[in-house]
C-alpha cells in the first residue's frame, strides 16, 4: 500500500496540472466517504499532495455534521457503502447542505446499468477502478466551475 501511495504522489508532482491547481486555488475542502481503507487512504494522500485540505470518513455516520463542521466544497464518496447507499446520500448532501452545496462525485465498482435506480444528482459518476489522474482533473474542473458560480454570485450580489 505505501509503495503504491508513493508512486501516485510521485506521478503527481510531474503532472504539471497539479502545479497550476496550486497556484490557482484556494485550499479546497475535500470529505472522502470510502469503506475500503485502502482506496481512502490512496485517495486522501493523492488529494493531499494536491494541496486539498481532506477529511475521511469510513461510513455515512457523522455526514451531517461534516457537512456543517468541516463544509466541504466537494463530496467524494463510495456507491454501495455499509449500510448506506451513496445516491441516498448525494440526495441528502443535495437537500440539507449549506449554500453553495457541495459537489458530489459518486464513485462505484459497479457497472452502472447493474445497479438498481434511485433518484439521484450527483455532478459525476465514476467507475472504479478508476484513473487518479482522471480523478483529479473531474475534481479540479468541478471547483472550478464553482468557485466560477461563486464569483458570479457575488458581482450580482454587489450594488
Amino acid at each position: 500500500m505505501e509503495a503504491t501511495v508513493r508512486l501516485f504522489l510521485k506521478a503527481s508532482r510531474l503532472n504539471p496540472f497539479f502545479f497550476v491547481s496550486s497556484l490557482c486555488m484556494t485550499k479546497k475542502r475535500i470529505l472522502v466517504i470510502e469503506d475500503n481503507l485502502s482506496n481512502s487512504e490512496m485517495i486522501d494522500a493523492v488529494l493531499t499532495e494536491d494541496g486539498y485540505l481532506t477529511k475521511c470518513l469510513s461510513s455515512s455516520a457523522g455526514l451531517a455534521e461534516m457537512l456543517t463542521d468541516f463544509v466541504p466544497d466537494l463530496v467524494l464518496m463510495d456507491l454501495l457503502l455499509e449500510g448506506a447507499d451513496g445516491r441516498e446520500l448525494c440526495n441528502f448532501i443535495k437537500a440539507e447542505a449549506d449554500e453553495p452545496r457541495p459537489k458530489v462525485i459518486l464513485m462505484t465498482a459497479a457497472l452502472l446499468h447493474q445497479i438498481p435506480e434511485i433518484p439521484c444528482h450527483p455532478d459525476v459518476i465514476i467507475t472504479k477502478p478508476f484513473d487518479i489522474f482522471s480523478l483529479s482533473a473531474n475534481i479540479r474542473q468541478l471547483l472550478i466551475c464553482q468557485e466560477d458560480a461563486d464569483d458570479q454570485r457575488e458581482d450580482q450580489d454587489r450594488p
